[in-house]
C-alpha cells in the first residue's frame, strides 16, 4: 500500500464518523463498481471480437467470400456496443448536479450491469462458434445467432440509460 493510500484510508476513517458521509462513501463505491463493471464488459467483448477475425480468415483460406460482409456487420455492431460501454454515463451525480442519481437508481444500474454479464457470455459463445461454422455450411445460422446476441446486449444496455434519466 502506498503512502498516499494510507493517508486516504486514514482520512476516510475520520470522515466516516461525520453524519451522512458514510452513505456518501457507499454511493461513491457503487459508482466506481458501475464503471468497473462496464470496463470489464467492454474488455471481454473486445477479446471476443477477435473470433470474428478468425472466422474471416477461415472463410478467406477456404476461398469463401460470401460471409465476409455479414461478418463485417457483426464486427461493426459489436464495436458500436463496445463504444457505448466505454463512453456511457457513470452512475454518478455530483452534489450540485441538476439530475441527481439516488441510491435506488444506483442499485438498479448495478443490477442492470450485472445482468449484462450473462448477455456478454452469450456473445462470447456465439462469436466463438463463428470460426467453426465458417469452415462448414452452418455460417448463416451462426451469424444470425451472433447478431441476435449482440442486439440483445445492446437493447439491454440502452434500457440501462432509462434508469439514469428517471426522476429521483
Amino acid at each position: 500500500m502506498t503512502d498516499n493510500q494510507n493517508r486516504r484510508g486514514y482520512l476516510e476513517e475520520i470522515l466516516v464518523q461525520l453524519p451522512g458521509f458514510k452513505g456518501y462513501l457507499a454511493r461513491e463505491n457503487r459508482r466506481e463498481s458501475d464503471k468497473a463493471c462496464r470496463d470489464h464488459l467492454a474488455a471481454r467483448l473486445s477479446v471476443a471480437k477477435k473470433a470474428v477475425g478468425e472466422a474471416k480468415r477461415e472463410l478467406l483460406s477456404s476461398g469463401k467470400l460470401l460471409g465476409i460482409e455479414q461478418l463485417d456487420r457483426v464486427s461493426d455492431r459489436l464495436e458500436r456496443v463496445i463504444s457505448k460501454l466505454a463512453h456511457a454515463e457513470r452512475g454518478y451525480s455530483g452534489f450540485f448536479d441538476k439530475n441527481q442519481i439516488g441510491p435506488e437508481q444506483l442499485d438498479r444500474l448495478h443490477e442492470a450491469d450485472l445482468a449484462l454479464t450473462g448477455l456478454a457470455a452469450a456473445i462470447e459463445e456465439k462469436l466463438g462458434q463463428l470460426a467453426a461454422a465458417a469452415a462448414g455450411e452452418e455460417l448463416k445460422p451462426a451469424l444470425q445467432a451472433a447478431l441476435e446476441a449482440v442486439d440483445n446486449f445492446e437493447r439491454s444496455f440502452d434500457q440501462r440509460k432509462r434508469v439514469m434519466t428517471e426522476e429521483v
